[in-house]
């Protein structure tokens, strides 16, 4: 689940040693003097990025990567845990209590159809702006960044493609937490450290399910029937659906009335773009209008299962991921 780390060792931690350490094990280290004559080294170490000065100690890269080559994998705690003793041993340095710059949570979803289906069905999420890409979709903010993508086409020439991956739709869902405090007011603790997220790690694993979950999905509209006229307004309220669906669904709608807002229209009251956003929500997720789409209860059941099998001592069965 854990899939980059940026992590920032305190100097009260550190000795020259250090210096001596990361000089002889890093790949092609660099040996900067910096102008207030302090001395900073930086290198890789397998795809980890690594800086040492007077302020401190940075590891920044991806945890799957550095141990399986990939992150077609994802690692469980056990691994992670694991990983980070080898580190420690390594450069002979107590990573527990480094500070937390950033956590990316990630993992790789096998769907039934391909992932590009999957994207519109996504539609607004609260306290983010969603942004579509090429191969994929965004949502970000400040200090956090959700995105979706298609793994196999993010897959580098020539790298091996993982047996459960070959020939499937591999959708790639990272929530990112790009910032110390944003980790640190979740877990409730000050300065977070790598322990501590450690030590609430399936805390950890629910927000990267709560925040897919929070994400608005769109419905399919209902087919036509006669008993809709039993609710006073219905069937106005599903031609007006119909006509929504014809420009591109909720998620269209939803950008046009931000756009217009943006424009200067819909500003005469403070809340009429809003009601108005509300106003077409509601009619999209009415029961008696529509359901929700299929594509869209596959994803939450598959993030479910994967937020359970985070347990130890359980294993994600191969058709979920």
């Amino acid at each position: 689940m854990i899939d980059t780390l940026k992590i920032k060792v305190s100097p009260e931690y550190l000795s020259d040693k250090h210096y001596d350490i990361l000089y002889e094990t890093l790949f092609k280290p660099q040996y900067i003097r910096d102008e207030d004559g302090s001395i900073s080294i930086k290198g890789k170490l397998e795809n980890l990025r690594v800086q040492i000065n007077n302020r401190g100690l940075i590891i920044e890269g991806s945890l799957p990567k550095y141990l399986c080559g990939s992150n077609q994998q994802s690692l469980n705690l056990s691994e992670i845990t694991d990983g980070i003793e080898e580190l420690n041993k390594l450069l002979e340095v107590d990573l527990y209590q480094s500070k937390v710059l950033r956590v990316d949570l990630a993992e790789n979803i096998i769907t039934k159809y391909p992932v590009e289906d999957y994207y519109p069905i996504l539609s607004q999420s609260p306290y983010f702006k969603r942004l579509e890409m090429d191969n994929g979709l965004a949502y970000k903010n400040n200090s956090r960044y959700v995105v979706f993508y298609g793994k196999m086409k993010e897959i580098k020439k020539g790298e091996q493609i993982r047996d459960a991956f070959v020939g499937k739709n591999v959708l790639r869902y990272e929530y990112r937490m790009q910032k110390n405090k944003v980790i640190s007011d979740f877990l409730r603790v000050p300065n977070a450290t790598l322990m501590d997220l450690l030590n609430n790690y399936y805390k950890v694993v629910g927000s990267w399910a709560d925040v897919f979950m929070k994400i608005n999905k769109l419905h399919d509209v209902r087919p036509f029937d006669f008993s809709i006229f039993q609710k006073n307004g219905e069937f106005e309220r599903y031609i007006k659906l119909l006509g929504v669906e014809s420009i591109g669904g909720f998620t269209s709608v939803n950008a046009t009335i931000k756009e217009a807002k943006r424009r200067g229209y819909l500003n005469k009251h403070p809340n009429v773009a809003s009601n108005l956003i509300n106003k077409f929500k509601g009619m999209s997720t009415s029961p008696l209008l529509a359901t929700k789409s299929s594509l869209a209860d596959e994803l939450e059941e598959k993030v479910k299962m994967i937020r359970i099998f985070a347990v130890p001592g359980f294993e994600l069965p191969a058709h979920l991921i």
